[in-house]
């Protein structure tokens, strides 16, 4: 393989499937909104809608560290060293205009507006240093501080999580001569502090250890590391893995072993992150290397606006919820409220993030080809 080819980070394949995990916790926070904030009942099986949610966000997770993974390595190799200032420039560019669009309105905006003020409670309940952690990347911790999340920004703390771990990545790939064993050695570490703080919180509890712990079970930092692995796999033994690898028997029993973990909502203790982690990195790699799962191209578009759709819906699930429930409070059938509202939230979701991404992300994203090296 060229090395030409090798630095080409995108993989088609791949975008359909950002959309399936963005709309998965899309299906996640309609379901919690009527069960938590409108009483409705729920028309899907409890374990799984509980499930699918946090299981998206780690398939993201997986995906982000399997592609900035592969594009470092690309950039070493035909470089001899990795720019930390243009890879930063790039996940600036990229990530921090609608990020910061979003604390901005969901903080400044949305709660003082009277459809909303009349239904949920205001920002005010929150210290300034909680609000604080939103606007410096550190969503996940003021999550664990509060307890709980926050009406249309709460759901940034994923963004939060990876921010943290662009701190550090590219400094490893690029100073460390064998990447496989600087990210197996994240993995260790990190499972090593879990332990670690997990038994200083059974020995001190109502202490700085039970934050400690908290903060380590949303910091998923091994579930991007698993995908810096898989795309290691990729970039270097692409040949090998197109053998026995994605073989017949051994590609059912994983893909079956998949949905029914899945389908049943089943958390196993102590390992979670790292089997889902790698359940999805193994689908991630057979996409990206055989390329097999064809799909229409209007999914890769979906992909490509996922990021949109992830910010955007947590305003558009509340404000369909109020408009429901102020102008269909009659009805009793309960597919008749699912139907108006999936349909409402789904065609919202999807045209907002579509003008967001042509009209205000494609000019940032642009700007970011310019730090691209050639």
């Amino acid at each position: 393989m060229t090395i030409e080819k090798k630095t080409t980070v995108y993989f088609p394949g791949l975008d359909p499937f950002r959309f399936f995990a963005a709309f998965l916790v899309v299906i996640y926070h309609i379901e919690e909104a009527k069960l938590l904030d409108f009483g409705l009942s729920n028309s899907f099986p409890n374990t799984f809608i509980k499930f699918i949610g946090p299981v998206a966000v780690t398939f993201f997770f997986v995906l982000s560290g399997f592609l900035i993974t592969y594009l470092l390595l690309g950039e070493k190799e035909k470089y001899s060293t990795v720019s930390i200032k243009q890879f930063y420039l790039r996940r600036v560019l990229r990530i921090w205009p609608l990020y910061y669009l979003i604390v901005i309105v969901g903080i400044f905006i949305l709660p003082y507006l009277s459809i909303f003020n009349e239904s949920y409670e205001s920002f005010q309940t929150y210290s300034p240093a909680i609000l604080l952690m939103y606007f410096t990347f550190f969503s996940n911790l003021g999550l664990v501080i509060a307890g709980k999340t926050i009406l249309f920004i709460g759901h940034t703390w994923s963004i939060g999580v990876e921010e943290q771990f662009y701190l550090f990545w590219p400094l490893l790939i690029k100073f460390i001569k064998k990447p496989l064993r600087a990210i197996l050695g994240v993995i260790i570490i990190e499972y090593a502090f879990k332990f670690l703080f997990a038994f200083l919180q059974s020995k001190y509890p109502h202490s700085f250890f039970e934050y400690a712990v908290e903060f380590l079970k949303v910091t998923r930092f091994e579930c991007m590391a698993i995908g810096g692995i898989g795309a290691y796999l990729v970039y270097f033994h692409k040949e090998k893995l197109s053998g026995w690898f994605f073989s017949f028997p051994i590609r059912a029993a994983i893909f079956t072993l998949t949905f029914v973990l899945l389908y049943n909502g089943i958390t196993i203790q102590g390992i979670h992150n790292l089997l889902y982690s790698s359940l999805f990195c193994y689908l991630i790699l057979y996409i990206s290397v055989l390329n097999k799962i064809k799909l229409p191209s209007f999914f890769s578009y979906l992909g490509t606006i996922s990021y949109g759709i992830y910010m955007y819906h947590p305003f558009i699930i509340p404000a369909v919820f109020i408009f429901l429930k102020k102008y269909l409070p009659t009805f009793e059938n309960n597919l008749v409220l699912n139907l108006c509202a999936y349909s409402l939230v789904i065609v919202l979701t999807l045209s907002i993030s579509a003008l967001s991404y042509r009209f205000f992300e494609l000019p940032f994203i642009n700007l970011k080809k310019r730090f691209a090296r050639n």
